[in-house]
C-alpha cells in the first residue's frame, strides 16, 4: 500500500507544488500525523485530574480521526486567523514559540464509508475527489440531458447566424468574394466583393 500511496502523491506533486518545492497536494497517514500546540493542558492519572497548564506540546493532529488515510492541502491562513494563536512552526528549533507562517497540511478529504469505516486509496477514488474540489460536483447526466443540452447547442448557433445573416445580409461562413447578393434592406446588388466591404453599395 505505501508503494502505491508513493505513486498517488507523485501524480498530486504533477499539479503543483509551492515555491519551496512542497507539494500542494498530498496524501498522509493520519495517525503518523503530529503537530506542536500551544494551549491549556489537562492532565489525567487515569480518571484522576493533575493539573492543568499552558504550554507546547507535540500532539496527534488527527487524534479524533485515526489509523485512515486523508487528503491534504497546502493552506496559507492570513495572520489573524485562529490556528496562528495555537499552531507552532513545525520547522524552527530555534523558537519553539515561533507561530507557523509558511501554510499548514489541512484535511480536505478523509477516506473513509458513511459510518466512519477507513477506505483503502484507488486511482479511481483519488481521481473522483480530485474532479470535485477542481470542478464541483459530478452530475450523471441521462441520455435525455445530453439530447436537451445538444438541442440547446444548436438552438444557440442558429440563433448567432440568424443575427447574422439579419445584420449582415449573410453569415461570415459565406465570405467568398465571387458571390453575388442582395442586401434586402437596401435594394442594392453586390458583385465580386471583398468580405469586409459586403454592405458597402458598388459604384454606379
Amino acid at each position: 500500500m505505501n508503494a502505491l500511496i508513493e505513486y498517488f502523491n507523485q501524480k498530486l506533486a504533477d499539479r503543483g507544488k509551492s515555491l519551496d518545492g512542497r507539494p500542494i497536494w498530498r496524501i498522509s497517514w493520519s495517525t503518523s500525523q503530529r503537530e506542536k500546540r500551544v494551549g491549556e493542558f489537562s492532565d489525567f492519572y487515569g480518571n484522576i485530574f493533575l493539573r492543568k497548564q499552558r504550554e507546547v506540546r507535540d500532539v496527534p493532529k488527527y487524534w479524533n480521526s485515526p489509523d485512515r488515510w486523508v487528503l491534504e492541502r497546502l493552506t496559507f491562513l492570513p495572520p489573524d486567523a485562529s490556528i496562528h494563536r495555537e499552531l507552532i512552526s513545525q520547522t524552527s528549533s530555534l523558537d519553539i514559540f515561533a507561530p507557523v507562517k509558511n501554510g499548514t497540511y489541512e484535511p480536505i478529504y478523509f477516506f473513509q464509508d458513511g459510518r466512519g469505516n477507513p477506505l483503502p486509496v484507488t486511482e479511481w477514488a483519488l481521481d473522483a475527489v480530485m474532479h470535485t474540489l477542481e470542478f464541483g460536483k459530478r452530475v450523471h447526466l441521462t441520455d435525455a440531458d445530453f439530447r436537451e443540452e445538444y438541442f440547446k447547442e444548436v438552438d444557440a448557433d442558429a440563433g448567432y447566424f440568424e443575427n447574422q445573416i439579419h445584420d449582415k445580409a449573410r453569415s461570415p461562413l459565406f465570405s467568398f468574394e465571387n458571390f453575388v447578393i442582395k442586401d434586402p434592406r437596401k435594394d442594392v446588388y453586390i458583385e465580386r466583393t471583398p468580405p469586409d466591404a459586403i454592405l458597402q453599395p458598388t459604384a454606379k
